[in-house]
């Protein structure tokens, strides 16, 4: 299990790397609230994307992840692996590491995002 300082910096890294995508990528974001909850320390982000951008990204209270149209639970190993490459995304949604809830039209909206 990763440290919390850990996830937090793990974050941080994912908005970085999402500012840093080039315009062809940016434009397939759908603008959707998104949380993401680290399950094994009980933490959670919420932030919207508004023209490719994440936007007012924030720490919130795990229960306050609902709210958003585009939820994603994983622990904190997982998102380590992920931002390390040891893992890729459609990976470890497959094999139930990742967990997304949303609507049918948010998943495949996404779909076309990865």
């Amino acid at each position: 299990m990763a440290e919390a300082r850990d996830v937090r910096a793990a974050v941080d890294e994912v908005v970085a790397r999402l500012d840093a995508l080039e315009h062809e990528h940016r434009h397939k974001i759908p603008d959707r609230t998104v949380s993401v909850t680290i399950t094994d320390h009980d933490l959670a982000w919420s932030g919207r994307f508004v023209g490719g951008h994440l936007i007012e990204v924030a720490e919130i209270e795990p229960d306050g992840a609902r709210a958003a149209n585009l939820r994603l639970r994983m622990d904190s190993d997982v998102l380590i692996d992920l931002l390390e490459d040891r893992i890729g995304f459609a990976q470890g949604w497959a094999k139930g590491q990742i967990r997304v809830d949303a609507r049918l039209r948010d998943l495949l909206e996404l779909r076309r995002f990865l």
